[in-house]
């Protein structure tokens, strides 16, 4: 239809216009039109239409799309109509003189907006109305609307446009003022209070978030409350993100655990953030994974000139360099390295090249049962990949050195944890003059790859039962660019040899995690899918700390990141048991390395149990 679109919209305007002038005439003379009159309204109807056509034309009148007609299409629409009539009162003035009868100016007008704004009104009712109808036999989606604003008046609208079968109920809002009030023909039927209720007695089968930077709490309370009604549940993308007041009914999305777990956004300095990476070459290694991709993506945003993507994974890696290359600014070069962290050789060539003035050390082996199972490629990446990068890092004056550890590095109890906290103790204790180092310590992040939320929604979509290993275990949880920000803002802080420890919030029972996917699912535990245990793993503890027996951690500027300072003078005796922990893993001793590596753990965390073997 679109192709045809520049022949049909003129046809039907010059029609508009043409019947528009002559009702003009049939109107003010009654239907009984003077023959002499009706001869001067065929001399000046070329005119009439002529001019109408510029004057619309000016206005692009004829560029709109009907079935989006709106309150600026209907402004432009009466300008173009007034300046229209004006012009052609003058055409005629000048012409034709006083004869011509006055009142067809403004008839002629009038008649022009109301059947050009009629005919655009009839095509999005129509389109509204007939096209919108859901197909015959087919299941209608009742919305309830969660956001009586700006962004549900842009909601409702998106729904009438574009979501064939479905139907707005009406609206909550916290408000209790607007309750009982109309916004955009539908009822604002109570507070999110009332959800449940409303939803139950006006059979919404689906809820829609519709609010600026919707609070997680609300979006907890309100799901919690309507657990029992099996409703599917929708949100609008971050307000900011809206184009002009547009919204896709592809933006839509469904409402995630992530969305009931998370915590409120968090106020960080980012003008800090800014001055130190702007212009500067930042290297980020693991930048295939969940944590490195995601810090890549947000120092992009601060404007760096160059950007080392590394990873020993290809498939990975290429992904991030694509996306990055979609919205990246032109000034900010990215720059992909295929390399392990390993590799001395090659990662003493990149730091010579590129000379990064940063470095967010993310690349590890992360999975305890895998690690546990494999110990020496733990050690061989997680601590001498580490202890390469950190002694490159010197050699080359990089200015900042930032590893992200984790908090099954505190009292480890399985390989991967142990390696951590080794890696932990490598950097904080290296003293430099030129480089400062630091670790910054958090627990799981939601949906990162291979944790448990993604395990879950799997099992989810292949009918069950969800797996949890034991009904006590908790863990710490954070959303990935909510983790990434806080890194980001600790490697703005200390001097060198800290470790920053963030604030997790409440830890989270896995098998509460379960429940609450169930629940966002539409289904019901027990009825429709299962929980069962499977029991703890080799290596797995109930519950995850974030902090030490025996550290102190102290306050920052910042609430949510606490600081641990460590003695650098450990140094020495550490690289001298690693000296000999690497000789057992080149003679590839499982037992021997995996027993020297909890050795050293142990003397620097009494209360770590020494295991002599695997």
């Amino acid at each position: 239809m679109l192709k045809y679109r520049p022949v049909i919209v003129p046809c039907l305007q010059g029609s508009l216009f043409f019947l528009a002038y002559i009702c003009s005439f049939l109107v003010r003379f009654d239907f009984m039109v003077p023959v002499n009159i009706w001869g001067m309204c065929m001399l000046f109807l070329p005119v009439n239409v002529a001019v109408k056509f510029v004057v619309f034309y000016y206005f692009k009148m004829h560029m709109g799309l009907w079935r989006y007609f709106s309150f600026r299409d209907a402004s432009r629409l009466v300008k173009a109509t007034l300046v229209s009539t004006i012009v052609f009162m003058g055409v005629v003035l000048v012409f034709w003189g006083h004869g011509y009868p006055r009142s067809i100016y403004l008839l002629d007008g009038i008649l022009t907006l109301m059947f050009m704004g009629g005919f655009r009104v009839l095509v999005r009712l129509f389109r509204e109305g007939v096209l919108n109808d859901a197909p015959a036999g087919s299941k209608v989606v009742r919305i309830l609307i969660v956001g009586a604003g700006d962004a549900g008046d842009m909601a409702a609208r998106m729904i009438e446009q574009e979501m064939k079968g479905a139907t707005v109920v009406g609206y909550l809002d916290d408000s209790p003022s607007k309750k009982g009030m109309m916004m955009r023909g539908y009822p604002i039927l109570g507070t999110t209070d009332d959800a449940y209720l409303v939803a139950k007695k006006h059979g919404a089968t689906q809820l829609l978030f519709a609010i600026r930077n919707v609070p997680k709490s609300l979006v907890r309370q309100v799901v919690e409350s309507c657990v029992a009604l099996r409703l599917s549940y929708q949100i609008l993308p971050v307000f900011r993100d809206m184009i002009s007041g547009e919204l896709e009914v592809d933006r839509i999305r469904a409402i995630q655990v992530e969305d009931l777990l998370g915590r409120e956004p968090i106020e960080l300095d980012k003008q800090v953030v800014r001055d130190q990476l702007k212009g500067q070459c930042v290297l980020v290694t693991g930048a295939g994974g969940s944590i490195g991709s995601e810090l890549a993506r947000q120092i992009s945003r601060f404007h760096p000139s160059v950007i080392l993507l590394l990873d020993m994974g290809e498939s990975a890696l290429f992904e991030i360099d694509r996306e990055l290359r979609c919205y990246t600014p032109r000034e900010v070069k990215i720059v992909p390295v295929l390399a392990s962290i390993t590799d001395r050789i090659t990662m003493d060539a990149v730091l010579a090249k590129y000379k990064p003035s940063f470095i967010y050390h993310a690349a590890a082996y992360k999975h305890v049962p895998m690690i546990e199972s494999h110990p020496l490629r733990g050690i061989e990446n997680n601590v001498f990949g580490t202890k390469c990068l950190v002694e490159l890092a010197d050699k080359h004056k990089v200015r900042r050195f930032v590893m992200i550890s984790t908090d099954k590095a505190v009292r480890p109890t399985n390989v991967m944890g142990a390696t951590k906290r080794c890696a932990e103790l490598i950097v904080t204790s290296m003293a430099s003059a030129s480089t400062k180092y630091t670790a910054v310590r958090f627990g799981n992040v939601l949906g990162s790859n291979g944790s448990v939320i993604p395990i879950f929604k799997k099992q989810l979509e292949s009918g069950g039962p969800i797996t949890v290993t034991h009904p006590e275990m908790t863990r710490y949880f954070m959303t990935i660019p909510e983790a990434v920000e806080l890194v980001l803002q600790a490697g703005t802080m200390g001097d060198g040899g800290e470790t920053f420890i963030l604030d997790m919030g409440q830890p989270v029972k896995i098998v509460d995690l379960a429940r609450k996917m169930i629940d966002l699912s539409g289904k019901i535990e027990g009825a429709d899918i299962s929980i069962t245990y499977s029991g703890i793993r080799p290596g797995e503890k109930l519950y995850e700390e974030l902090i030490a027996y025996g550290e102190t951690v102290e306050p920052t500027t910042f609430d949510k990141i606490k600081v641990h300072k460590r003695p650098v003078h450990e140094k020495d005796g550490l690289y001298a048991s690693l000296a000999t922990l690497y000789d057992w893993l080149k003679k590839a001793d499982e037992v021997e390395a995996a027993g020297l590596l909890w050795k050293i753990i142990s003397s620097h965390d009494p209360d770590v149990k020494v295991t002599t073997g695997l």
